[in-house]
């Protein structure tokens, strides 16, 4: 067993070995610590609060098959980490849990059932991401401020695209929102880089939704080429409305 905070701001602690027995890592058990690299052993079913949190010379993390919950903030601030790898089984991922992480992709397994709010938000080197679980909800701030995103695969699930999720995606220039969705959040796509977008029958598409896309051009509904006037500042205005 671990403790928690049992080696916080340890910044010469570079490598750790850890028991195949171990059956506990306490919360904040390595914030702001050194490590390079970390094997979580298999039976650690959860990475509890902000457990490797700030460590900013992490580039590697191995994953338990029975990993079932990764915690707020679990990997967050951990610039250096630039992939890895969530093992099918894991069922939790909290808030703001890869929060300004290095990672370059991530894909979601389909054994997610919760998605938290702000969980890959200011990854700015974030790439490409695919969701493969069967969520209704892409929650608040998920992708926000990650400038270098240009690919997203959304489920067919999907319905809700909550507040900021992809504000400030510059390099996204396109997505394909689900046939089923029906509300897009306040910010949602705020100066991101769409060049257009098909909001299928989105019934509500809130304040600012699509505020200073300066690249887009053309938006559809179901196909059909909307009539609206997106040269005007306060164009996001429209947005509101509920069709």
């Amino acid at each position: 067993r671990i403790g928690d905070w049992a080696f916080e701001f340890c910044p010469s602690l570079r490598e750790v070995s850890l028991s195949e027995e171990l059956t506990y890592i306490g919360e904040g058990a390595f914030y702001a610590s050194g490590l390079e690299s970390v094997t979580v052993p298999e039976g650690i079913e959860t990475i509890k609060d902000y457990t490797f949190s700030n460590c900013s010379s992490l580039c590697e993390a191995n994953l338990p098959s029975t990993l079932k919950t990764i915690d707020r903030d679990g990997f967050s601030g951990c610039g250096s980490l630039e992939s890895i790898d969530l093992p099918e089984g894991l069922e939790y991922i909290g808030e703001s849990s890869f929060n300004g992480s290095g990672l370059k992709s991530i894909s979601i397994p389909e054994s997610v059932q919760i998605l938290m709010l702000w969980a890959f938000a200011n990854c700015v080197s974030l790439e490409s991401a695919e969701i493969r679980c069967e969520t209704e909800e892409l929650q608040d701030g998920m992708f926000i401020s990650c400038s270098a995103l240009q690919s997203v695969i959304l489920p067919d699930s999907v319905v809700f695209i909550g507040d900021d999720a992809f504000n400030g995606c510059s390099s996204l220039t396109g997505i394909d929102l689900p046939d089923g969705i029906r509300f897009i959040g306040e910010n949602a796509f705020c100066s991101s880089g769409l060049t257009e977008i098909d909001l299928k029958s989105a019934q509500c598409v809130c304040i600012n939704a699509f505020g200073d896309c300066e690249s887009l051009s053309d938006v559809y509904f179901d196909g059909v080429l909307a009539d609206v006037c997106l040269a005007d500042e306060r164009y996001s205005d429209w947005g509101v409305d509920t069709w």
